[in-house]
């Protein structure tokens, strides 16, 4: 059974074929990419804002870094530094175990621009938590660095230490 169109029938039967074409290459390359292009600028979105935390950040850790020394430690006292540095400390004893014989502030120093607190700590522990609290000393926030170190042979194992500290600010 042969069927005869007419030409406005084989027209429109054309125009429906290239429709059908044409939806069928916008399924298979346009809307791939505009789906990669929707998770790009939604990833850029992102990324922008973080960008603008960040930069947000750099400004005012910009103005710390310009702002004078001097006008930095008006806001700390040397009151307020030892309280710190001794929370910082105990904090660091209290963590591993050794045991904090003495702790006793001295006297404030000027090093060139900064000013220095010294402390005089006595600990009592295993040479490995002793080691562990200076290497947790280094990881404070703050800066302190161990001036002297005096370690003596205890009992079991364990080790009396004496350590004069610098705490700067």
């Amino acid at each position: 059974m042969k069927m005869k169109f007419s030409e406005r029938e084989q027209w429109l039967l054309f125009a429906a074929a290239l429709m059908a074409v044409c939806y069928l290459a916008y399924q298979m390359f346009f809307l791939p990419k505009g789906m990669e292009v929707f998770t790009l600028s939604q990833k850029l979105t992102i990324e922008s804002g973080k960008l603008k935390n960040f930069e947000e950040k750099a400004k005012v850790l910009k103005t710390i870094e310009t702002a004078p020394l001097e006008k930095l430690r008006t806001n700390k006292s040397k009151e307020r530094q030892t309280i710190e540095a001794l929370r910082y400390i105990a904090q660091a004893v209290s963590n591993l175990d050794v045991d904090l014989v003495s702790i006793r502030p001295q006297n404030e120093s000027s090093a060139g621009s900064a000013k220095t607190i010294l402390f005089n700590i006595e600990l009592y522990g295993s040479y490995n938590n002793i080691y562990k609290f200076m290497k947790t000393l280094s990881d404070l926030p703050i800066l302190i660095l161990i001036d002297s170190m005096n370690m003596v042979r205890g009992e079991n194992s364990k080790v009396n230490v004496s350590l004069t500290l610098s705490v700067y600010y």
